[in-house]
């Protein structure tokens, strides 16, 4: 998946990334964003890239994590359970 792509879908909504992480090739799941909608005024940054290196918004633990583009397995739209 392009990077290009990738920011986008978050900047729509929230998704669940699963990935690989690089330290112990686990596979981990994380639901994340970059939509202002759920991020807090004071917790949105200006850059969110860095080559090939992503900061999303992790909406469970409220906090920005690192994503590798390469890491990436699979993107699936987040939708709430009623």
């Amino acid at each position: 998946m392009k990077p290009e792509e990738v920011i986008e879908r978050l900047l729509s909504s929230v998704w669940v990334v699963k990935f690989r992480k690089i330290t112990t090739g686990k596979i981990r799941e994380m639901k994340c964003t970059l939509s202002h909608e759920y991020i807090s005024r004071e917790n949105q940054r200006k850059s969110i890239k860095k080559k090939d290196l992503l900061a999303v918004w992790d909406v469970d633990k409220k906090g920005w994590r690192s994503l590798y583009f390469n890491t990436i397995i699979e993107m699936v739209p987040f939708v709430e359970k009623k």
